[in-house]
């Protein structure tokens, strides 16, 4: 039965890159627009909003927008998920680094930012020489819950010399731990690969 479900588990693996149907949502704000695209088979989260909302992160007061898809992948409660949240100052302070923005995308996720490790940044998820990008990787329990299952999320986070604008965005792949303990490599494969269509898929413009 396992080898039935990692076997199935690479096959929709291979549905990241291929072409077709694409589902968008788009992030409006007055310094960026994102047009985040997932495949087909996606659905959009009922956390997602389109509208900004005002947050805090540090001392600058922030219009934030979010947009989660959410994709099943094969049998045994797997799927993959695919998000960007994108934050603008609304005080004239500048908004949190790069990196604050990646780790926010892990704990939402379910995971401690804490225990995430650097990775090398993907030249794909570098949208303009100026920008400053970080890439991070992290894998366990999600929400601390067994029940859910292990997961493994890849994120970027990227902010601008100006200050007035930063997004993430993250693959994640949740899957049963017994699937996961099976092949850790298999599901870090996916996750990476998810967060890569993502990235190809979804268009950034600075305004």
């Amino acid at each position: 039965m396992m080898i039935g479900v990692l076997v199935g588990m690479v096959a929709a693996a291979s549905a990241f890159a291929a072409d077709g149907a694409r589902k968008e949502a788009v992030l409006e704000g007055k310094y960026l627009r994102v047009v985040a695209s997932a495949p087909d088979f996606a659905n959009e989260g009922s956390d997602s909003f389109g509208r900004p909302g005002i947050g805090k992160g540090k001392s600058a007061e922030l219009s934030e927008q979010f947009v989660k898809f959410n994709a099943p992948l094969a049998e045994e409660r797997t799927g993959a998920a695919y998000s960007v949240r994108m934050s603008e100052s609304e005080n004239g302070k500048p908004v949190p680094d790069a990196r604050w923005h990646a780790e926010f995308l892990i704990k939402k996720g379910g995971l401690d930012p804490a225990k995430a490790v650097e990775i090398q940044v993907p030249p794909i998820a570098v949208p303009s020489p100026d920008a400053k990008v970080v890439a991070l990787r992290a894998e366990g329990v999600a929400f601390d819950d067994a029940k859910l299952g292990k997961e493994v999320i890849y994120v970027i986070g990227v902010s601008y010399p100006d200050g007035k604008v930063a997004y993430a965005m993250s693959g994640l792949v949740l899957t049963p731990v017994a699937a996961f303990d099976a092949d850790p490599k298999v599901i870090s494969k996916m996750a990476s690969r998810a967060l890569t269509d993502f990235l190809k898929n979804t268009k950034i413009e600075r305004k």
